[in-house]
């Protein structure tokens, strides 16, 4: 794992304090977040408005990445639940970071590769009740 002397070096260590909210969804996202202090709620709208709170990510965990790796707009709202220290990688520094932590890269795509085996569980968990 990256030490955290070396990430300061690469990226940008900003706090957030409890509440605060990193993105919401649909927006263009152009970095993504290494926590490294304090825990962030994962939120996403059902269609009938309601706000499901989807997962909390701790110190150590990394959210955000699917906007910087695909150019996409966000796909869930953040926001801080404690008060919350993160690295922001970006387009420009996210080479070197991998490069200092290789096994990013591998934690990033296996946690892709987890979500969309949840993701095709639940479609066809649904698609079983029609």
């Amino acid at each position: 794992m990256i030490n955290i002397k070396q990430l300061a070096s690469l990226c940008v260590i900003k706090n957030y304090a409890a509440g605060n909210v990193f993105f919401n969804k649909n927006d263009i996202g152009e970095e993504f977040y290494i926590i490294l202090k304090g825990k962030i709620g994962i939120y996403i709208s059902d269609n009938e408005g309601s706000v499901l709170k989807v997962s909390e990510l701790n110190c150590g965990d990394y959210f955000g990445e699917m906007a910087l790796l695909g150019n996409k707009r966000r796909t869930a709202t953040v926001h801080a639940l404690s008060d919350v220290t993160v690295a922001i990688v970006n387009n420009d520094n996210f080479e070197e970071v991998i490069k200092c932590d290789t096994s990013l890269a591998l934690r990033i795509m296996k946690s892709m590769s987890s979500r969309i085996e949840h993701l095709n569980n639940e479609v066809l968990r649904l698609s079983s009740r029609e």
